[in-house]
C-alpha cells in the first residue's frame, strides 16, 4: 500500500532520522547537546536534592542562591546554561563534586 501522506518520515525509525540529522546538521548538534546537557544538570539536581531530604530553599539558602535560581536549574524548560562556580557551590550543597570530562564523539 502506497503512502498517501507522501512523507519521507514515516516508515523510518526515528534514531535514524535523529543520527543523520546530527551528523549532517552543525546547528542542530550544538543545540540539541546543550538540551541534553541542560536535562542532565536538571535531572541529577533535583534528584541529588531529594535525596538529601532537602527543599529548593533550603539548597538555595545553603548555597547563598535565590530558590528560583534552584527551580531553573531543575526546569526541563531552562534554557540558560549555569556556570561552573554556580553548579559547584550546588554540589558543596549536596556534598558533592562537579567531574568535567572530554569523550570522543
Amino acid at each position: 500500500m502506497k503512502n498517501k501522506l507522501n512523507n519521507k518520515y514515516i516508515g523510518t525509525s526515528f534514531k535514524k532520522d535523529l543520527n543523520e540529522k546530527l551528523k549532517n546538521d552543525e546547528e542542530f548538534k550544538i543545540l540539541f547537546e546543550k538540551e541534553r546537557f541542560l536535562r542532565n544538570i536538571a535531572e541529577n539536581l533535583s534528584s541529588l536534592r531529594k535525596n538529601k531530604g532537602l527543599t529548593q530553599s533550603e539548597v538555595a539558602d545553603k548555597s547563598q542562591m535565590k530558590q528560583s535560581a534552584i527551580a531553573r536549574l531543575e526546569s526541563l524548560k531552562n534554557t540558560r546554561l549555569p556556570s561552573l562556580e554556580m553548579l559547584n557551590k550546588i554540589a558543596n550543597t549536596l556534598d558533592k563534586k562537579i567531574v568535567l570530562s572530554f569523550q570522543n564523539l
